[in-house]
Order: structure tokens, then sequence, then C-alpha cells
């Protein structure tokens, strides 16, 4: 799993979207997993993301792809700006943990809070706090006031 080359984009355990980064990143790749969170955003929402990043292996995203990255993520954060909540990503590494922070900010300020944890149990504990407290306020899912 997450080894091939390709995103896995599993929405299966919905609200909660889960994301495995494969150990390679290409341009290919990147545009493949844009387009399903394209199709997630069409559908709407409100989600949050579980994005699991223990297979990458940092080798094999260079820094021109890391911005490749960040500036398609954008565009898809620009196209459906509401759906996501909220963003827990997991990696034991922390040299990855770190590279994340700095992909934070290569990125523009994202509008939903957003977390890295070294286990998956630490993450989906974070997520289900987020998914208790609902959507955020400032979107079309906000409960209302």
């Amino acid at each position: 799993m997450g080894n091939g080359g390709a995103f896995e984009v599993d929405d299966t355990e919905t609200p909660l979207l889960r994301i495995v980064y494969p150990a390679r990143v290409s341009r290919r790749a990147i545009d493949a997993y844009v387009e399903a969170l394209l199709e997630v955003g069409e559908r709407g929402g409100p989600i949050w993301t579980l994005v699991d990043l223990r297979h990458l292996d940092l080798r094999g995203v260079e820094a021109p792809t890391r911005h490749y990255l960040a500036e398609r993520l954008d565009e898809a954060q620009d196209r459906y700006p509401a759906v996501v909540q909220a963003e827990a990503c997991i990696s034991a590494s922390l040299v990855v943990r770190m590279l994340y922070r700095t992909h934070l900010w290569v990125r523009r300020p994202q509008p939903y809070p957003s977390r890295i944890f070294a286990t998956e149990k630490a993450a989906r504990e974070w997520l289900r706090e987020c998914i208790a407290r609902g959507p955020r306020d400032d979107g079309p899912f906000a409960r209302p006031g």
C-alpha cells in the first residue's frame, strides 16, 4: 500500500478522507491526485483529511516537485475552499514532519487547522475531536449560530 507511485484517496470512512502518499512522487501522480481531490470537492463536504506520509521516501521528492505539489494543492483549495475542515498527517520520521511544516509555509495560509503526528492513533484522536466540534465557523457547513 502506498508504494507504487500513485496516491491513494479513500473516502470509505466519510466524513474522513484518507490519503496515502506513495514512496516516490511524480508530477503525473500529483496531477492524478489533485484530480481525485477535485472529484471529492465536487461532491461537497464537509470532510476531514487523514494524510499518511509513512511510505514517503524523501529522496523521491525533489524541491521542484514539492513546490509543484504545493501549487496544485493550492489550486484545489481555491476551487473548493470550504470543503476541508481539518487535516491530520502521519509520519514517524522527524525529517518528514519538519518538511511538512515547511510545506505549509510554502503553501498559502490554510483556512483549516493542520497538524502532523508521529502515529496514526494520535492523528485519528485529534481528527475525532475536530469532527466532534463540527464544521469550521467560516464555511457553508457551519452550524447555525
